[in-house]
């Protein structure tokens, strides 16, 4: 080659795409290339889940059942006050040491206690996409874990449920770790410590929740039917003795107010029921009601049905193919869709049904159909295109609520800022002191003190009645009758109602009547009434004044 037929030379720092030809990268580059970019994937992924279930959990209007979390949270943490025995409680107690832990540094309650939902619900998304990933790493463990973290948070009981200050964000994502620990054990065969870790974290998880006890039964089916049967014994005790040792907690608990702790979590669901049932309410409360209740109120959302009706699918498919295939080659996922089969029966034991009850198994079917994606092997291309179909037709059908993203950036809009401003608001015109209400969460956020015999809201005032004087004051509950001493040995600030207006009264003829004996009891008093306006509620509420505090 001559010094005429030699090409021209570029300018330095021009780069032309023919440079490119032939370049081959070494093995490793590529696949230090690839990690790199599925970590940041992967961190995208989950910062988009993250801002939506945030901006889902700020745009949840207030629901009444939060305040007995909340108000015992605080209770326990800021009066070290311990449940069942200072104040009443009806469920188990594992979600009241975060709140209580939470609340000694934080002024805004509610907003604590939803974030805590938002983080224990991005961690289910955590853990699901790292257990799917795990399964399978490269491109079809990720996709396996993206679909799965798509399917859990794109459900309307996902956004219904998740980002409230309830318990039910928590004994899933232990529920969860538990499915984790369980299965990562049996794949190391017999480890008794891995057993008796995966029963501690759903021992745990029913110490959040009573019904996420029932998931034992598949949990234990599983551990017996991948062990051999001589050595069964060993791993079945360690497993219920860290289900025993997750339980420590409520036992503890119990053993200091027997009385109290089963009328919270036995006696009251079986007076409320009564309060139902006095009150001819029938929606939800009888097994064919309850039924209707899923169809009306659950299945009524296509998004959701459809994430239901794709599993039930699957779960067919699965049993067809189960036929070619090694059993142990759909363990996990049979595994999955046993506890999903078991929390979706179990939402159907409280009385009456409400949408946040069907919400316990659809992380677990969110986690089956990503199992089901891992486990079919990369040659299953209908099934991945399937499940990518299913992903972007839940997208389509929550577009519209998925709208409201920008909220996050919208704090003023937040309900539990909203909340707390009312807080700050009635504390202002009160001053210091306790509130008397039904709501005891907007009492909090003022820096108010509240009647813990009300730290449930209405609950326990509207079956109260059911009991003699003697089982109230063992209980710690109130009727409108007890009320007046209560007043005089603890006198009120302020007195706040319209909270309960739209809700049963202590007859069938008398919505919103729970709160007329509060109504009443200003009035004698001769408290001084203010009207107050607030967005967290469709209509004005009362808050009645002291009248040594007007004009404090």
């Amino acid at each position: 080659m001559t010094l005429e037929e030699s090409p021209a030379r570029r300018p330095r720092g021009r780069f032309d795409l023919t440079d490119l030809a032939g370049l081959r990268l070494p093995p490793e580059t590529r696949r230090r290339g690839g990690a790199i970019l599925a970590v940041l994937a992967t961190l995208l992924l989950l910062v988009a889940a993250t801002a939506l279930a945030y901006s889902m959990a700020m745009g949840l209007p207030l629901s009444h059942d939060e305040h007995q979390f909340v108000a015992g949270g605080w209770l326990l943490g800021s009066r070290e006050m311990l449940p069942y025995r200072d104040f009443p409680f009806h469920h188990l107690p594992n979600l009241l040491f975060f709140y209580a832990a939470l609340g000694k540094v934080s002024p805004a309650p509610l907003w604590t206690a939803r974030v805590l939902s938002v983080v224990f619900g991005v961690s289910t998304f955590a853990l699901i996409f790292q257990y799917a990933w795990s399964r399978a790493i490269g491109a079809v463990g990720w996709l396996a874990g993206g679909v799965g973290t798509c399917l859990l948070l794109f459900s309307p009981l996902f956004e219904y449920t998740s980002g409230r200050a309830w318990n039910h964000a928590l004994p899933t994502l232990l529920a969860v770790a538990a499915f984790v620990a369980h299965t990562r054990t049996a794949d190391q065969q017999y480890r008794f410590r891995g057993w008796v870790w995966s029963g501690v974290l759903l021992g745990l998880a029913t110490g959040a929740r009573l019904t996420y006890l029932l998931a034992a039964i598949p949990f234990l089916a599983f551990l017996l039917n991948n062990q051999p049967r001589g050595v069964r014994l060993r791993p079945a005790f360690a497993f219920v003795a860290g289900l025993a040792i997750g339980l420590i907690p409520s036992a503890i608990l119990f053993g200091l107010a027997p009385e109290q702790f089963i009328y919270g979590n036995v006696a009251y669901q079986i007076l409320n029921t009564r309060y139902r049932q006095a009150l001819g309410i029938t929606g939800g409360m009888g097994l064919r009601a309850k039924l209707a209740f899923l169809a009306e109120d659950v299945l009524s959302e296509p998004a959701q049905s459809l994430l239901f009706g794709a599993f039930l699918l699957v779960v067919l498919v699965a049993a067809l193919r189960s036929r070619r295939a090694p059993v142990t080659s759909r363990r996990d996922f049979w595994f999955a869709s046993g506890v999903a089969a078991v929390l979706g029966i179990s939402a159907f034991a409280p009385t009456p049904s409400w949408v946040q009850y069907f919400y316990a198994p659809v992380p677990f079917i969110a986690l089956g159909l990503a199992i089901y994606l891992v486990q079919v092997g990369p040659g299953f291309r209908a099934g991945k295109l399937a499940a990518g179909l299913l992903v972007a037709a839940m997208l389509w059908l929550r577009l519209e609520d998925l709208k409201n993203m920008r909220l996050i950036f919208e704090p003023e809009a937040w309900v539990p800022a909203q909340v707390n401003a009312l807080g700050v608001e009635i504390a202002e015109q009160t001053g210091a002191g306790r509130l008397l209400t039904l709501a005891p969460i907007v009492a909090i956020e003022g820096g108010l003190e509240i009647y813990p015999e009300l730290a449930g809201g209405s609950f326990d005032w509207r079956v109260a009645g059911s009991l003699s004087a003697d089982r109230r004051a063992a209980y710690g509950v109130l009727t409108p009758e007890d009320l007046v001493g209560v007043m005089l040995n603890r006198p009120a600030a302020g007195i706040l109602t319209g909270f309960e207006e739209k809700n049963e009264g202590f007859s069938a003829d008398e919505m919103g009547g729970l709160e007329r004996p509060l109504q009443t009891i200003a009035e004698l008093e001769g408290y001084i009434p203010q009207m107050v306006v607030t967005p967290i509620h469709p209509t004005n509420l009362t808050l009645w004044v002291a009248p040594d505090r007007v004009g404090d």
